[in-house]
């Protein structure tokens, strides 16, 4: 039987391209005729509810879903499979497998791909140098990381499936959904998330949760939704995280929770069953609430507290938005203020840093405040100073009772406190002193509670509302007293 043998680019082809090209009709036709029984693979009905959702189509806008689950749900091998299913049967497409390092990929969503391609006996050429694996029918898959955005270049790709999204930066992502472009109407067009979830802050929560992005979708997976997972793994990952509920949340129910790696700062201080009210906490209306401002652009945050006894602090409220100015922010916790306590008077604290001119500004963020009749008291302390405080207050029982009790309202400030604030692992130069990762997140509501503590229960004053501290000296190091009484 003669084949007809084309010219590409003035060349004939080699002989090695030649036996691939012939390759694929046999493998076509071998598919068509067995239905592909070498894959003995039945998707769980989570799975099967990821693939559904990937070729529905959606006008205008590729398909993109995010698929969140707990320990065990085999979200890597379904991202594999559903690689190896595209290529093969649509023939001359490309797709993009990434991660956020390469050497991550090639430990994981790779190699499960290519295990699979072995499983079945497909054949593929795999270019190491550019990163690439070519098929038969002239299908494409290539592996990229997110640490290096150059490399999508110009790809052109009908489908993506990206591994452990939580570690891949927004603006990758973004990029990358520009690559995607539809090739015909029975064909890929997708983008394919694979994580466990992160914390709400992250940017996956604000594209998934509360708002309708067309052509976004989510399918949340259990630990008990895999049956092949036995009962004797599942029965440890839940006794394991049984204790701490932010990472049950995440481990076992495929929820939103603390991802920040690390040692809790708080650890063996912090008490969920000690220090988090059973109910909401009421404020006492003949007592003034303090508010603790952290300042920031992204996410500025603002705690709302009582001391309703000298040394008893009592967090009723946080507020956390983004992306708002100084006025913005300072009109917004003024709103929150009238509608949570309508009957309260205010004293406020901030950081210290507020009180600093940027080279950018014309006056401080204290002085924007004082312009609406807000007069923060704030000392200087450093993190290590600031955090024994607080884990003093933890530690602290008047008349038996703790000394710090948080609502169960507060769900991120607690979040933080048992998992997301943690140590950063080693210190950038030798004279530097430990303190927490920089999170972008669970750190401005620690900040502002290391704030209520330094200055309301550092040395305890009176809570007069009509004090200006403006005038009070700044301090790096206080002494304090929780012992006493005021």
């Amino acid at each position: 039987m003669r084949t007809e043998v084309k010219i590409s680019n003035g060349r004939y082809p080699a002989p090695e391209d030649l036996v691939f090209s012939a390759m694929a009709d046999i493998i076509g036709n071998q598919l068509a005729m067995s239905g592909n029984k070498r894959d003995a693979f039945v998707p769980l009905p989570k799975q099967a509810e990821v693939s559904e959702k990937l070729y529905t189509p959606v006008k205008n806008s590729p398909s993109i879903v995010l698929f969140r689950g707990a320990l065990g749900t085999g979200k890597t091998t379904l991202g594999a499979r559903l690689a190896a299913q595209a290529v093969m049967q649509h023939p001359g497409i490309a797709g993009l497998m990434y991660r956020a390092t390469y050497k991550e990929l090639d430990s994981t969503l790779k190699a499960r791909f290519t295990e699979i391609l072995d499983s079945q006996d497909i054949p593929y050429k795999e270019n190491k140098k550019f990163d690439w694996m070519k098929f038969p029918n002239g299908s494409m898959i290539y592996f990229r990381s997110s640490d290096n955005k150059g490399d999508l270049g110009s790809l052109e790709l009908s489908f993506a499936i990206g591994d452990e999204v939580n570690e891949i930066k927004e603006d990758f992502a973004e990029l990358l959904v520009g690559r995607l472009g539809r090739q015909g109407k029975k064909f890929p067009w997708w983008n394919l998330y694979l994580t466990n979830p992160p914390n709400r802050g992250h940017w996956l929560y604000g594209k998934f949760e509360g708002v309708s992005n067309p052509g976004y979708s989510q399918v949340v997976s259990t630990i008990d939704d895999n049956p092949y997972t036995t009962d004797e793994y599942k029965a440890f990952i839940k006794s394991e995280y049984a204790s701490i509920p932010s990472l049950y949340r995440r481990f076992v129910l495929g929820e939103w929770g603390a991802d920040v790696a690390g040692e809790p700062v708080y650890k063996g201080v912090f008490s969920r069953t000690t220090h988090i009210n059973t109910s909401p906490i009421a404020a006492n209306p003949a007592l003034p609430v303090i508010r603790s401002w952290d300042f920031g652009f992204h996410r500025p945050a603002c705690l709302f507290a009582q001391r309703q006894n000298p040394m008893r602090l009592f967090v009723l409220k946080e507020f956390m938005p983004e992306k708002l100015t100084i006025e913005q922010f300072i009109n917004a916790v003024e709103a929150k203020s009238v509608e949570w306590f309508p009957d309260n008077d205010f004293v406020d604290c901030c950081d210290s840093q507020g009180s600093h001119k940027s080279d950018l500004a014309l006056k401080t963020r204290v002085d924007t405040m004082k312009e609406h009749g807000i007069h923060p008291k704030y000392r200087r302390a450093t993190y290590e100073y600031r955090i024994n405080v607080v884990s003093k207050l933890m530690s602290t029982l008047v008349s038996g009772q703790p000394s710090f009790i948080v609502s169960p309202e507060c769900e991120t400030l607690i979040e933080g406190l048992e998992t997301g604030y943690v140590w950063a692992r080693t210190a950038k130069h030798a004279k530097d002193t430990k303190k927490p990762i920089d999170d972008g997140y669970y750190e401005h509501l620690q900040d502002a509670l290391q704030f209520l503590a330094i200055n309301y229960l550092v040395a305890p004053i009176a809570l007069t509302v009509d004090r200006d501290f403006s005038d009070l000296p700044e301090t790096s190091g206080p002494t304090y007293n929780f012992g006493g009484s005021q």
